[in-house]
């Protein structure tokens, strides 16, 4: 894992630009074929953009210092979240050193770049950078969703979940899904602080244990905890999150 001393990194367009084609070629294994090892954060529309910006971000990313993390870049998917003005998040499909799959997360400025590396200090500096916009309940919604994801504990990150199908489950019997379809429910804004707080509750997933949540987002994108009981526990699930700087399916792996 490539660890840097301060949370986000000073982009450099001269240094990108200078990368030789020869650096970036034998990195690009373009694969558009090949299949997501998990799907995005469920903070809105995702776009494939390969292959037009892979040599593009594979600039971005040597000149940044993460070429160790990229040996093989196969794909690449971009999202523009609602609830920032200037930032961009990358997420690059790659062979690992040790020739597993998984991605890359990388939230863009045009000044700044910060590797989603599983801590909430590179959350909190691009926050820092580029204010979020929580002005309504969707972009606080999608923040908290976007947060949770990228977040992770030990055990991985804490995942929203609202419906069946966002759950990473390895097995589900007829009588699993009829008792979390018994507990699931969209994620739901209570209202608002004079201060600014959204009050938000929902379900999350953590390690193999469904919970029922209370949380409050912050104007300036700090997320607390209020309240949580365990729904349901011991659930045939895989754990994804972030780990060793990589998103990957399951942090057990």
């Amino acid at each position: 894992m490539v660890v840097t001393a301060e949370p986000l990194i000073r982009r450099d367009p001269v240094a990108e630009a200078a990368i030789a084609d020869e650096a970036i070629t034998g990195r690009l294994a373009c694969d558009p074929a090949r299949p997501w090892p998990l799907p995005p954060v469920g903070i809105g529309a995702w776009q494939a953009r390969l292959p037009a910006c892979a040599a593009r971000l594979m600039r971005t990313a040597l000149a940044a210092g993460l070429g160790p993390l990229v040996p093989d870049l196969l794909n690449v998917r971009l999202c523009r979240p609602i609830f920032h003005a200037r930032l961009e998040l990358a997420e690059l499909l790659v062979r690992r050193p040790d020739g597993r799959f998984a991605t890359l997360l990388l939230g863009m400025l045009p000044d700044r770049l910060g590797h989603v590396d599983g801590t909430s200090r590179v959350v909190h500096a691009l926050n820092a950078a580029d204010p979020p916009l929580l002005d309504g309940p969707e972009q606080a919604m999608d923040y908290l969703r976007w947060f949770c994801a990228v977040v992770c504990g030990d055990h991985g990150g804490f995942l929203v979940v609202e419906r069946l199908t966002d759950l990473p489950f390895t097995a589900v019997t007829p009588a699993l899904g009829d008792r979390l379809a018994q507990v699931l429910k969209p994620l739901t804004v209570h209202g608002r602080t004079a201060g600014g707080d959204w009050m938000i509750a929902g379900c999350l997933l953590h390690a193999a244990a469904l919970y029922q949540v209370e949380m409050r987002v912050g104007p300036d994108g700090l997320v607390e905890m209020l309240d949580d009981c365990i729904a349901l526990d011991n659930l045939p699930c895989r754990r994804p999150g972030i780990r060793r700087g990589y998103r990957v399916a399951d942090v057990a792996d």
